[in-house]
């Protein structure tokens, strides 16, 4: 008899023409994370007390208000671990390492539910199906496995550190290869279920794309030695060759698996303040969604966790491309620096606009930025704006930005004829001109002195 034994409390035992055996139900580790409960080790008052300290004022959304936390604690964290300023046994260590256990809890517990309902489904099937059927499971028994026995070493290294909290030493690159891992487990179960609803006659789900695929199969198949991430251990070489290739969406950058701060949230959505946070301190932000992630971009990447995180990725390899982290937000610092002054006194929806013109050059459109490179004198904002505005999936967030900040343009999914769509195109690059021209006007000393649109006189024209 051949076992085929899954990591989920029903473990099934299959031979060719013999009819499937199933064992009594055992209870797995699988269900132990389920039941941890950690106590905040920050308080309200501790929030408002650390972003004040770093001259933080928050004006998002009450939703983002732990997200630009988040931000603001972690680069921190990890940028005075890695220079030496703190270490363990101090409360600047032990605490925000701490809130780290506490924030991997939180990431794994929905995946533990997610990963024991698809092993419990693959193995009644798998029992329960004919033999036309179960052949084609069965094919799929080793990408299953080694989904279930990665996420039990996972589980097991989280209970493990747990256990002796205080010798947590948490750094940058596996708390990040810790998102990434959660994002190819999470995939894989969400492909397991895909295959299971085909085999099932329900519409199947949307299937990863050829590349993310290719990373979490070599996670999940491939009988390398990985890393245990709550541990003091580097990562394995298995590993860290591999984070480098799930970091590196379009082409590599030196450094560029250093460049990230961790975060976490129920749907990986952060907030403009969160983001443009770590970009004024040189990083950008890789968010690990606990549930499913938030569709970005028009549900462009609707379920689909390593595409959303690679997605991060791409924007902070254009950053640092096009010398946005570097260069140009070192000498936007000052006007970014008066816009999150708890002592500023200004208009709070002013401040709203002026944080989403600086998200939306230094984040999402730096295609601007080749016009420094090649001085344009013949190019404004608005061209720029046109010029980037042009598809579906790169308008549909702006315009919920937009909109919070006081304007009202129609959702563009729902405009149906291609006149409809261009009009909304010219309405964000509209909307987002006007918003340039309020933020040069308040701020025309700062950007003169910047020098960043020396080379670029019809930004600053009528």
């Amino acid at each position: 008899m051949r076992p085929v034994v899954l990591a989920n409390p029903v473990n099934v035992h299959i031979q060719k023409d013999e009819q499937p055996v199933q064992d009594q139900p055992v209870r797995a580790a699988i269900h132990r994370l389920a039941e941890v409960k950690l106590p905040p080790p920050y308080r309200e008052s501790d929030i408002a007390a650390i972003l004040k300290e770093h001259h933080v004022l928050s004006v998002g959304s009450p939703s983002f208000s732990n997200c630009l936390f988040q931000g603001v604690l972690l680069a921190h964290f990890f940028g005075k671990l890695e220079t030496g300023e703190i270490k363990p046994g101090q409360p600047a260590h032990d605490r925000p390492a701490q809130y780290l256990l506490k924030k991997s809890v939180e990431l794994l517990q929905p995946l533990s539910v997610k990963m024991e309902a698809t092993c419990r489904q693959y193995d009644k099937m798998l029992s329960d199906s004919p033999p036309e059927l179960r052949e084609g499971l069965e094919k799929e028994l080793k990408f299953v496995q080694g989904m279930a026995a990665r996420f039990q070493t996972l589980e097991s290294d989280l209970l493990g550190a747990l256990a002796h909290p205080q010798d947590f030493r948490p750094t940058r690159d596996k708390t990040c290869f810790l998102l990434f891992a959660h994002a190819m487990l999470s995939d894989a179960a969400n492909e397991v279920q895909r295959w299971l609803d085909d085999l099932d006659g329900d519409p199947p789900g949307k299937t990863l794309p050829k590349e993310e695929r290719t990373l979490v199969l070599s996670y999940t198949t491939k009988d390398q030695p990985r890393s245990n991430l709550f541990s003091s251990e580097p990562l394995t070489p298995a590993d860290e060759k591999l984070y480098k290739k799930c970091v590196n969406t379009m082409f590599e950058l030196d450094g560029m698996e250093m460049s990230m701060v961790p975060s976490f949230s129920r749907t990986g959505a952060q907030g403009v303040q969160a983001i443009l946070h770590c970009i004024f301190h040189g990083k950008g932000l890789l968010s690990g969604a606990a549930e499913q992630p938030y569709a970005v971009h028009d549900k462009y990447y609707k379920q689909q966790h390593l595409h959303t995180h690679r997605h991060d990725c791409g924007h902070m390899q254009n950053m640092m491309r096009f010398g946005v982290i570097d260069v140009i937000a070192p000498r936007l610092m000052p006007i970014y620096l008066k816009l999150v002054d708890p002592q500023s006194n200004l208009p709070a929806q002013d401040v709203k606009k002026d944080l989403v013109v600086l998200f939306h050059m230094l984040h999402e459109n730096v295609k601007w930025v080749t016009l420094l490179q090649t001085p344009d004198d013949k190019t404004s904002f608005l061209d720029c704006a046109r010029e980037f505005f042009v598809r579906e999936f790169e308008v549909v967030d702006m315009i919920t930005l937009l909109n919070e900040v006081g304007f009202s343009i129609a959702p563009i999914e729902k405009q149906s004829s291609p006149e409809e769509k261009a009009a909304c195109y010219e309405a964000v690059a509209q909307t987002m001109d006007s918003l340039w021209k309020e933020f040069r006007g308040r701020h025309r000393d700062d950007l003169v002195a910047s020098g960043v649109f020396a080379k670029l006189p019809k930004f600053f024209a009528d």
